[in-house]
């Protein structure tokens, strides 16, 4: 029987996507969306087609599957509006990896914010100080700087610099949209990311 996996490389465990004297915001901003983007996977457009034993096998229902492909081809617009040396990004064909990148990023955040209350208030017993607890958790929100470190993280993943001519061929060729818009694309439809940064609402970050 075949198992579904997630697999991430020592490459990845390392500077400048891991390193364990940086801190957890920058960790999860890093190789933490990472992590979400390949989990995301088995969720998107292709992985959702498949059961826990990788079998092919329709297992969500018609009205799941219909806002799923609704969403879907939200993305998938965004992305075909994004354009580099006038050519357009292929909305439909990187759809499974746009999709990986929205996921991505949003459970690395959560995820980081409910390690970051499970750090500041895990030692309150719930059972003996139920509404102390819950008191700690609600208020425990990292600072705005660290917030805004942990996508300055993320986007630090996809800086690069690419010959003209790369670019063109992947723009007609790959599966994965230009780095560019692997930040810009999720971010600009992140209320957190929003919120963090402060972006007025209508503008290009929070339309």
């Amino acid at each position: 029987m075949t198992l579904n996996g997630l697999f991430i490389t020592a490459g990845m465990l390392q500077k400048p996507f891991f390193d364990a004297g940086y801190s957890m915001e920058r960790n999860f901003g890093g190789v933490g969306a990472i992590m979400g983007h390949e989990l995301t996977h088995g969720f998107d457009n292709t992985g959702r087609k498949y059961d826990q034993h990788s079998r092919l096998k329709d297992w969500w229902d018609r009205e799941t599957v219909d806002e799923f492909d609704s969403r879907g081809q939200c993305i998938a617009r965004l992305y075909s509006s994004f354009e580099l040396q006038g050519i357009h990004v292929k909305g439909n064909a990187t759809l499974g990896e746009n999709i990986a990148d929205f996921g991505g990023i949003k459970s690395a955040y959560h995820g980081w914010l409910a390690w970051y209350s499970d750090k500041q208030c895990g030692k309150i017993s719930e059972k003996e100080m139920p509404m102390t607890a819950e008191l700690c958790r609600r208020t425990a929100v990292p600072a705005q700087a660290q917030r805004q470190l942990f996508w300055l993280s993320f986007g630090q993943n996809w800086c690069d610099k690419e010959r003209a001519q790369s670019v063109r061929m992947s723009l007609l060729t790959d599966e994965h949209s230009p780095d560019q818009f692997r930040v810009n694309g999720p971010l600009s439809q992140n209320a957190d990311f929003a919120r963090d940064f402060k972006c007025a609402k209508g503008t290009t970050m929070n339309p």
